[in-house]
C-alpha cells in the first residue's frame, strides 16, 4: 500500500465538500445563463465541475506528486480499453437490471425534450468527457482514496471511497426516472451504477498508481454515455 498522504481525513472531508458547493455554484450559473433551456443543468454542472477540479488542484499543489497525476505503470490506451469493457458489461447488467436503455441521470434532462440542440451536445460532451472526471478523480481517487485506504485499509477505503462517490452522483445528479419505467431503475442509475464504476476507478488508480489513468478511464465512462444518449435520440 503507498504511503499515508500529506493530508488527513478532515482536509479531505473539506475538499468532498469544497467540490460539492463548486457544483451547486455551477448550477445556479447555468441556470441563470441558459434559463430554461434543456441543456441548462448539463451546462451549469460541466462549470461546477470545472470550477470544483481548480479548487482541489489549487489547494493541494503544494503536494501534486501524492496526487498521483503522474505517468500511469499502465499504458493508458491499455486502461482506456479495458474501461470501455468495464461500461459495456455494467450496461448490459443494467439493462438486465431495469428492462430499460435508459441515459444516466446527467444527461436525462437532455433526452427529455424534443432534439437536441448544438449547445446541448458540446455541453454533454463537457461535463461527462472533460469536468465530471476532471472534478471526480482530483476529489475521490487522488485525494481521498489515499487517506480512506490508510485509516481504513485496502479494500475498505476503496468501499467507502465509491460510496461516497455514488453519494456525491445521487446527491447532484438527482435520477429523475418516470416511475412507469419501473422502481428499480433510479435506484440502478441513481445510485448502484456510480458506486461500481466508482469501485472500478478505485481499483483502476490502485493498480496503475495513478489518477492520470483513472482520469482516463472516467473519460471513456463519460463518453460511452454521451454514445448510448445518441443511440437512444
Amino acid at each position: 500500500m503507498e504511503s499515508a498522504p500529506p493530508w488527513s481525513l478532515t482536509a479531505t472531508a473539506v475538499s468532498i465538500a469544497a467540490a460539492v458547493v463548486a457544483m451547486f455554484a455551477g448550477t445556479f450559473v447555468g441556470l441563470a445563463w441558459f434559463d430554461t433551456a434543456p441543456h441548462a443543468a448539463v451546462a451549469g454542472w460541466a462549470v461546477g465541475g470545472i470550477m470544483g477540479a481548480l479548487l482541489v488542484y489549487q489547494t493541494r499543489r503544494t503536494h501534486l506528486n501524492a496526487l498521483k497525476l503522474s505517468a500511469s505503470r499502465t499504458p493508458i490506451l491499455f486502461v482506456m480499453f479495458i474501461a470501455l469493457g468495464v461500461a459495456l458489461l455494467l450496461d448490459v447488467i443494467g439493462l438486465a437490471v431495469t428492462g430499460v436503455f435508459s441515459p444516466s441521470p446527467e444527461l436525462l434532462i437532455l433526452s427529455a425534450g424534443g432534439t437536441i440542440s448544438a449547445a446541448g451536445w458540446i455541453f454533454a460532451i463537457l461535463l461527462m468527457v472533460i469536468a465530471q472526471p476532471a472534478v471526480e478523480e482530483l476529489v475521490f481517487r487522488a485525494v481521498a482514496l489515499p487517506s480512506l485506504r490508510h485509516a481504513l485499509g485496502g479494500w475498505g477505503g476503496m468501499i467507502v471511497c465509491a460510496a461516497l462517490s455514488a453519494g456525491f452522483h445521487l446527491l447532484i445528479y438527482p435520477p429523475n426516472y418516470a416511475p412507469a419505467v419501473g422502481s428499480i431503475t433510479p435506484i440502478w442509475y441513481g445510485a448502484l451504477l456510480p458506486f461500481l464504476d466508482a469501485l472500478a476507478l478505485c481499483i483502476i488508480r490502485v493498480l496503475t498508481g495513478s489518477t492520470r489513468a483513472a482520469l482516463a478511464a472516467h473519460a471513456i465512462f463519460g463518453l460511452f454515455a454521451v454514445i448510448k444518449l445518441l443511440l437512444i435520440r
